[in-house]
């Protein structure tokens, strides 16, 4: 019986065995890996999605190519889901690739906001972002000059050429809105103030713009011009992802003014001699000028090419193309404890000068180099506690010739194609009035600027659940240091012009390159910042309730016996939302400069804005058409420390070395009171107000609309206009000045999918407008010399007659006598708007538009079909004019040279002329601020397109890659405006004329992801 029993419990023992035996080997049999992709409805892929395995804990992550690869049984289900898109659930099939769409959820589409992010329906708020991935798309050095276009309130001027390295735009958000200080926003890069310009596109995780008080309001005194947040990528929960990218581009100048070739400038400047000397008879004229040999045109057509050459300067001494090149290589992954991110980035980005290679050792080439390093880590120490360490650095190199791009580019603009390059013997041609560009380039020596930046941020973040459900504490160091340096070898050399009599005139000497330190001292730069606080969100019933406070403090360091730039602060905020459908919020600042008195160092600035997410009442659910709306409004006092007079504590007695006196023989150096103090000043202070609505349409169809009104208070001034300054002092700045801004901003988004083929539209408008409402003005001027009342950036000229031009000295002298030169026929006739019959200042009135736009536009259309995809970026300014006096119209002036366009146009050469007379002479009078040289410079602008093309998933998974992508793209491709006839560019008219060229870009690249 015994034996039996034991048998027994053998045999069920072996079948126990026998069966977990067979069960796992059914178990690997029918488990199988499931891959596959997440886009979004236009085919982007989206990262971070959390795929599961529905009623299991199997889950993982999509890479940043939207992949997957999860392990799980025949017939499971799997679940897709992310913050901000519709979950999702699919039952694959087996060695079925999984390709899931996810649609966007409009309500839980999260922005980032100040310290912190927000849904769709709980932003009560005006920002708009722009996508990391677009920025991508645009291969400039500069990261300024990527943005335009893309986010609405958001204005860039470019007022540089293209220079490598210092191209930097200047940026507005919602226009200009102050006369007196700082107009540029805040920026601050995870959370902590920093440039941008020089980030690398690919270490980009998201680009918000916060424009009305309501987003601003945590940073008080500094947030009035608009903020501009920064995040850098961090790590994600998934497998290892490794992403490379390398591109190739060639610059080219966009366009260069076309000079007259010899021949022709000696025509015309026979003609402007004509014009200078008027009062000589034809013989008289013959004799002393033509009969010089190099006064006639035919010596330049294929005579001697050192006594008669014909140079085209821009062709000599720019090359058709540069290169530039960038390399970027990247790492994430993570798992539930630990994520990180390490990128490294490479770019150079080459000049176009000619004749750099002229010496033994050195080029004189413009060059520019970064390097950029970003590593980010996120570790969950406890499942309560929370730290990340984010390090970024950067170094930047920059080489030029000793000689500035200005200088170097007015010579090619100015210098006549009848001087020649090189003399006869060799030696570097020249005159007294015009350099050599040769020289300039080759034989200055050079200069070298080092720049290097070390950025560090650490949060910490604490659940404190078990105190308070809701609750947490978090804290934030930013340390950021700068080290700026450089050196020179420097060098001059000697040019000559060559008599008639085979002699040489010198001009200026040839000296040995030298080692140049001076004005180079290292210029070290330190910043520390510090942030702590709490925040709350819990959620009762249909009822959410969210709040922050935080306390921050900064201090930079900056060089010399400077003082200590300090910011200091407490912020907040409290947010209520009912039920998914209204949301009411309350911010505040109480922060401080150093800058202004003690006593009135502080400021407190309130905001209130409210939200009504209309699609969620029952009147409106399941309504087919209108899928969301909402309504959103908010009203706050921002402000702006940053008053812009130049010195900081105005409220302190400043005084001023210079001077002195002999006590015998001995002398003493003396000092001076300077401008009087002014213990009240204070910082500008703004009522900002702006309404708000958001509608979505069949899920398809997405409009945004802002309208503002914002009124600036207390800008800076000095009444040195309406009161006497006979007391021998500089009278002190005052807090008397005030603009009203106003404008709208639209955003409207299309996108679709049919048949394979997925397309976005997304346009943007943008309006803003300024009116200085009182400044310091005397009383009993006339009407159109006042400021007040006219925009921030209006110019003031002189207009011209209908008939623009003299036509004999009869009509000179029943004019208005000129107080800037004499006048003769062929010269700008204007208007005496005082009737005073002299033409002067006071006869200046403000003419057309500022020279900040009112208008911008962005048209932005993506598609994608079967591993293709398109781009294109179309922005446009409008309601923007500027003056432009430079050598273009300034032609023959000094013998310098001259455009067709000027030359065929002129008074005296066309019947119906566009220009004043040709001379010689400096003519101050023709060339006075008018409506004559101020020009409509509103372009529609090809600013970027791209093209690219991802191979197949199953060619690319032989070589383990997840993802190759080849692409060809362009920025600053092509440009329409009034000013193409003269070959200047639109936004920067002085490009190529007396700064470097604006540049186009043309660029190939290839990235993977493996």
């Amino acid at each position: 019986m015994k034996n039996m029993i034991n048998n027994t419990i053998k045999a069920i023992l072996l079948i126990l065995i026998f069966s977990v035996i067979v069960s796992g080997a059914a178990m690997a049999q029918y488990s199988y890996t499931i891959n596959g992709k997440v886009t979004d409805n236009l085919g982007n892929p989206v990262e971070n999605v959390i795929v599961s395995v529905l009623d299991e804990f199997t889950q993982v992550v999509t890479d940043n190519s939207g992949e997957f690869a999860i392990t799980a049984e025949p017939e499971k289900t799997l679940l897709f889901s992310k913050t901000g898109y519709i979950q999702q659930t699919y039952k694959p099939k087996q060695k079925e690739t999984v390709v899931i769409i996810l649609e966007k959820d409009t309500e839980l589409q999260t922005f980032q906001v100040a310290y912190g992010t927000r849904t769709k329906s709980e932003l009560t708020s005006a920002i708009s972002t722009i996508s990391a991935n677009d920025l991508t798309k645009v291969p400039v050095s500069t990261l300024g000059n990527a943005v335009q276009g893309f986010g609405s309130g958001l204005t860039t001027v470019r007022t540089l050429g293209s220079e490598p390295g210092w191209d930097n735009p200047i940026i507005f958000i919602r226009g200009i809105q102050t006369f007196g200080g700082g107009y540029q926003p805040l920026v601050l890069v995870d959370n902590v103030e920093r440039d941008f310009t020089q980030l690398d596109p690919e270490e980009i995780e998201s680009f918000t713009i916060l424009k009305d008080a309501a987003a601003t309001a945590m940073y008080g005194m500094r947030g009035g011009n608009g903020v501009i947040l920064v995040t850098t990528k961090k790590g994600l929960v998934g497998k290892p992802v490794i992403s490379f990218k390398a591109q190739y581009g060639l610059q080219s100048p966009t366009r260069l003014p076309e000079y007259v070739n010899a021949p022709d400038y000696v025509k015309y400047r026979n003609l402007a001699l004509r014009n200078d000397y008027h009062e000589l008879s034809d013989n008289e004229f013959n004799s002393l000028f033509m009969s010089d040999p190099k006064n006639n045109p035919e010596n330049y057509n294929g005579g001697d090419p050192y006594l008669y050459p014909n140079t085209n300067w821009y062709n000599s001494f720019l090359k058709s193309v540069a290169p530039q090149q960038s390399y970027k290589l990247s790492f994430r992954g993570g798992n539930e404890i630990a994520q990180y991110y390490v990128l490294l980035g490479v770019m150079n980005q080459q000049g176009l000068y000619k004749y750099t290679d002229e010496n033994p050792g050195f080029s004189t080439q413009n060059k520019f180099s970064r390097y950029n390093f970003r590593s980010s880590v996120d570790v969950s120490l406890t499942e309560n506690l929370k730290i990340g360490v984010n390090l970024g650095g950067r170094v930047e190199n920059r080489h030029v010739p000793s000689t500035g791009a200005g200088t170097i580019i007015s010579s090619l603009s100015k210098n006549p194609p009848t001087m020649p390059i090189f003399n006869a013997d060799g030696s570097i041609a020249g005159t007294a009035i015009y350099n050599n560009p040769y020289g300039l380039i080759a034989k200055t020596g050079f200069q070298d600027r080092f720049s290097r930046y070390v950025e560090g941020t650490t949060t910490l973040d604490w659940k404190l659940d078990k105190i308070l459900t809701g609750l947490s504490a978090n804290a934030l160091f930013g340390f950021d240091a700068s080290k700026n340096y450089g050196r020179s070898k420097d060098q001059t050399f000697a040019r000559y012009q060559q008599n008639t009599d085979a002699s040489y005139t010198q001009f200026g000497e040839t000296t040995s390159l030298a080692l140049n330190f001076s004005g180079w001292d290292d210029n070290f730069g330190l910043m520390m910042n510090y942030m702590y606080g709490f925040a709350y969100g819990r959620n009762f019933g249909t009822s959410h309730i969210a709040a922050d406070i935080k306390y921050m403090q900064s201090n930079e360091t900056v060089v010399g016996d400077n003082p200590d730039f300090r910011n200091q602060g407490v912020f907040g905020r409290a947010t209520y939302s009912f039920d998914k459908r209204y949301t009411a919020e309350l911010g505040f600042a109480y922060n401080g400069s150093e800058d202004f008195a003690k006593g009135s160092r502080f400021g407190f600035f309130p905001t209130l804005s409210a939200a009504w997410v209309a699609s969620n009442e029952e009147f409106l659910t399941g309504n087919e058409l209108i899928s969301y709306l909402k309504v959103r409004g908010s009203i706050g006092k921002t402000g702006n420390s940053n008053i812009g007079i130049g010195y900081r504590f105005p409220y302190e007695q400043k005084f001023n070395s210079g001077g002195g006196y002999y006590f015998g023989t001995a002398w003493t150096d003396g000092s001076s009171e300077g401008r009087i103090p002014n213990p009240n000043i204070t910082w500008e202070e703004a009522l900002c107000a702006n309404m708000g609505f958001e509608i979505e349409l069949i899920k398809k169809v997405e409009l945004d609309v802002d309208i503002f009104r914002n009124n600036r208070q207390q800008i800076i001034t000095g009444r040195w206009n309406t009161l006497p300054t006979f007391i021998g002092q500089d009278l002190p700045y005052e807090n008397n000045g005030s603009v009203l801004s106003q404008g709208f901003e639209i955003t409207a988004t299309h996108h679709n999918m049919a048949g394979g083929f997925v397309y976005q539209v997304k346009g943007t408008v943008s309006y803003a407008n300024n009116k200085v409402t009182s400044m310091d003005e005397v009383a009993g001027l006339n009407a159109w010399e006042y400021r007040t009342g006219q925009s921030v950036s209006q110019q003031w000229g002189l207009e011209v007659s209908a008939d623009r031009f003299f036509s004999d000295q009869a009509a000179i002298d029943s004019w208005a006598k000129s107080s800037y030169g004499t006048v003769q026929p062929g010269d700008v006739k204007y208007v005496d708007q005082n009737g005073d019959n002299i033409i002067d200042a006071q006869d200046y009135i403000p003419l057309n538009n500022p020279w900040i736009p009112e208008w911008n536009f962005g048209l932005n259309l993506s598609c994608g079909y079967k591993g293709f995809d398109f781009n294109i970026l179309l922005t446009g300014v409008a309601n923007r004019s500027l003056f432009i006096s430079n050598n273009v119209f300034l032609g023959l002036q000094n013998n310098n040279n001259i455009t067709y366009q000027v030359a065929e146009n002129a008074w005296g050469v066309n019947p119906n002329p566009l220009y004043p007379r040709l001379t010689t002479q400096v003519n101050t009078h023709n060339y006075q601020p008018s409506s004559l040289w101020q020009k409509n410079v509103g372009y529609l602008r090809v600013q970027t397109i791209e093209i690219g093309y991802s191979l197949p998933k199953d060619l690319t998974s032989r070589a383990r890659l997840n993802e190759v992508r080849f692409f060809a793209n362009g920025y600053n491709v092509f440009s329409s405006d009034k000013l193409r006839k003269h070959n200047l560019s639109a936004e920067v008219p002085n490009a190529g004329v007396t700064m470097y060229p604006e540049i186009k870009v043309t660029n190939i690249g290839v990235s993977l992801n493996f």
